[in-house]
């Protein structure tokens, strides 16, 4: 995920003392630059080599919505307001064994 979103959805709302929105779980997330992405596939486009392949692109570490919240909160010198969001999966892909890999979603 590129860190563009850290800043949306987390810095600027903590700055602005306005609510952010978290999740209880610990699935983390390796955010990424855009600029770094764009490098990465640009010399992936040049490389016949990845021709064929994925290529997977993540951080060099992964992070939980709280450990975001908190970086924001100990950078800004502020308090986060934060609303927790459920996570849930539709109920349709319960009824079906090909919905058993749809990713739960947050609302």
């Amino acid at each position: 995920m590129p860190c563009q979103a850290v800043i949306g959805n987390y810095a600027v709302p903590v700055l602005e003392d306005r609510q952010v929105w978290g999740t209880d779980t610990e699935t983390s997330i390796a955010y990424l630059d855009t600029q770094d992405v764009a490098r990465m596939t640009m010399a992936a486009l040049r490389n016949d080599a990845t021709i064929g392949k994925t290529l997977t692109l993540a951080g060099p570490k992964a992070y939980t919505t709280k450990e975001v919240i908190e970086m924001c909160e100990d950078l800004s010198d502020s308090r986060a307001q934060v609303g927790v969001v459920e996570q849930r999966r539709p109920f349709i892909c319960d009824l079906y064994t090909i919905g058993h890999d749809v990713p739960y979603l947050t609302g």
